[in-house]
């Protein structure tokens, strides 16, 4: 990816701002990001930040199963 390249996923501001994003939309549209389509979106964004080690970013992927419950 091309955000990776370019070091994206080490930016504490850019991981604040993605994870927000990804826990706003997992606040308001649950049903929405249920959808398979949805769920790879969803983790493809926080690749590019856990790849780097961003805390922030492991810690929603490893608390995306509540999405489920």
């Amino acid at each position: 990816m091309v955000s990776e390249k370019a070091g994206f996923g080490t930016d504490q501001l850019a991981t604040r701002e993605a994870v927000g994003f990804v826990e706003d939309v997992l606040t308001d549209f649950r049903e929405n990001a249920r959808n398979a389509e949805a769920m790879n979106d969803i983790l493809n964004l926080l690749k590019v930040f856990s790849r780097f080690g961003q805390r922030e970013a492991l810690e929603l992927v490893w608390r995306l199963d509540e999405i489920f419950r």
